[in-house]
């Protein structure tokens, strides 16, 4: 996807309108620590960033700090026809918040999608 938006081909997979949560990969690193090592934490957690963005949200914001235009929209069909089943992670809509992880006091280094980017591209 990344050489896609770099040669300027990016955009909004299918509609643009689903969601879906990233999470940089330090702070995933300082999560799964965090739930390694914290005695309270048990259970189901959702590790992902907060504030969830839709795919047209994520391609714009990427095409921006790539310095691309972010415009060519993938229709959903075909990328049915090329992936099959895994299209669905790609045009289903999820949108989870890290709330526990926030309510034991986690602090994410890359709180937004500009930082989670920014950290990705470095």
């Amino acid at each position: 996807m990344l050489l896609l938006f770099k040669a300027g081909l990016g955009g909004p997979v299918g509609p643009g309108t689903q969601y879906f949560s990233t999470i940089s990969m330090p702070d995933w690193v300082r999560a799964a620590t965090h739930l390694a090592t914290h005695e309270g934490s048990s259970g189901v957690y959702n590790v992902s960033g907060p504030g969830a963005t839709t795919n047209a949200e994520f391609g714009k914001e990427l095409g921006r700090m790539l310095h691309r235009p972010s415009l060519l929209r993938a229709p959903a069909a075909p990328i049915r026809a090329v992936v099959g089943d895994v299209s669905s992670e790609l045009l289903n809509s999820t949108r989870v918040e890290p709330a526990r992880l926030l309510a034991e006091g986690f602090v994410f280094e890359h709180p937004t999608l500009n930082a989670r980017l920014a950290a990705a591209l470095t």
